[in-house]
């Protein structure tokens, strides 16, 4: 996880550099290893970085300015090494092995769109191409990485966290009154809007344009999710197929030069990750972190502790931790605080304190990638009351 801030000047006055700097402090916690800032023309962009691919060089480093663009980027591309195999055939030198230098290749010389059908992955990013005079805000397909954007006083900006637009005179933090019905019915204003009336949000699977030449500002998306699958192979052999895109995308993510972590509930969706990863030769040593509580009713340490103990047996020469935490109601109060500063939102799930507590836990054991399962329960039936009974 990384954090950027920029602006795009219209008019080409001098930037506020020590508006935008108090901007991008306020992602510090997104990004602790390194930092920069970079202007290029009439734009100027800020990074933090959080660490996780090469970090022996400085290949990684942010804001990466070309001869004629600056790129900032936030996430990861699972198969940046593939596409890296194909632009040293193009004659590209490389630093080193970090995803942002082949994101940054690639746009230089594919653009945007042919990139953006290259990659795989989970990532935000911001490129600004002086030959096109133009300005590319764009986000991965599933919106699994924040980008948001506001125009103020004849400028454009945009951040990985809206907070830090409130470092900018004159943002106001007036909520969008005109669709707080829709964000108290589904917990989420859907579209390109926000719960702040002056910010909005750029789409997932989109990239929002901005032209330095006409000022024009469009958003257009770059894709869709019935072209994701081939629906023939799928047909043959269901099974099979869904257990072949479970296992790729498993190990895809767990590409890291730095410890990785799995958050363990005891359900269907973290336990496959940690199956996955374990009859696999990628690791030797994992923490698994699983989130307790006082009542025995809905407590699911059990199952996540009998599924460690399954895999110990199975893998008796490998090492697997696992770590619990039960916080009492003063500490959930606190921790909701806290995830509601970070996310600058009101918190529509109630185990989101619970979950910023595990994420501090593997924090002090030096754990910067956490795995963590969403959505396996909804297709392999993993509520008993929800689907069994029914």
């Amino acid at each position: 996880m990384c954090g950027f801030f920029g602006s795009l000047n219209y008019s080409g006055e001098k930037f506020d550099l020590k508006s935008i700097n108090r901007a991008l402090n306020t992602l510090s916690h997104r990004g602790p290893d390194s930092e920069g800032v970079e202007k290029l023309d009439n734009v100027v962009f800020g990074h933090k970085r959080l660490a996780i691919i090469d970090i022996t060089t400085d290949s990684g480093k942010q804001p990466v300015v070309g001869q004629n663009s600056l790129l900032v980027f936030n996430g990861m591309i699972y198969n940046f090494l593939e596409i890296k195999k194909e632009l040293l055939k193009n004659q590209n030198d490389f630093k080193g092995n970090s995803v942002t230098e082949v994101l940054a290749k690639s746009l230089n010389q594919w653009g945007i769109r042919k990139t953006l059908k290259k990659i795989d992955g989970m990532f935000a990013f911001a490129w600004f191409s002086k030959k096109k005079s133009e300005l590319y805000l764009v986000r991965d397909p599933m919106g699994e990485k924040p980008l948001y954007w506001a125009k103020k006083n004849n400028k454009i900006y945009f951040s990985s966290e809206m907070k830090a637009f409130f470092e900018i005179s004159g943002f106001s933090k007036k909520p969008n009154i005109n669709r707080i019905d829709e964000y108290l019915y589904t917990a989420k204003i859907n579209g390109s809007e926000t719960i702040y009336s002056e910010i909005n949000e750029v789409e997932p699977g989109s990239i929002v344009t901005i032209s330095t030449l006409t000022n024009s500002i469009s958003s257009n998306s770059y894709f869709s999710i019935e072209d994701t699958f081939n629906r023939e192979s799928i047909k043959k052999n269901k099974v099979e197929s869904l257990k072949n895109y479970l296992e790729e995308s498993v190990m895809s993510r767990a590409l890291s030069d730095v410890p990785l972590g799995c958050l363990l509930s005891g359900g269907i969706d973290s336990s496959i990750i940690l199956r996955f990863i374990m009859q696999n030769d990628l690791i030797n040593k994992i923490n698994c972190y699983n989130a307790d509580t006082k009542n025995s009713k809905i407590s699911e340490f059990n199952d996540a502790n009998k599924f460690v103990s399954f895999l110990r047996k199975k893998n008796k020469y490998k090492k697997i931790n696992l770590k619990t935490q039960k916080i009492n109601f003063s500490s959930y109060i606190s921790l909701l605080k806290e995830s509601t500063k970070f996310l600058d939102e009101p918190i529509p799930f109630s185990n989101s304190p619970n979950l910023l507590g595990l994420c501090k836990i593997a924090q002090k054991d030096g754990i910067k990638v956490l795995l963590s399962g969403e959505g396996a329960d909804e297709i392999l039936f993993g509520y008993n009351l929800r689907y069994v009974s029914s």
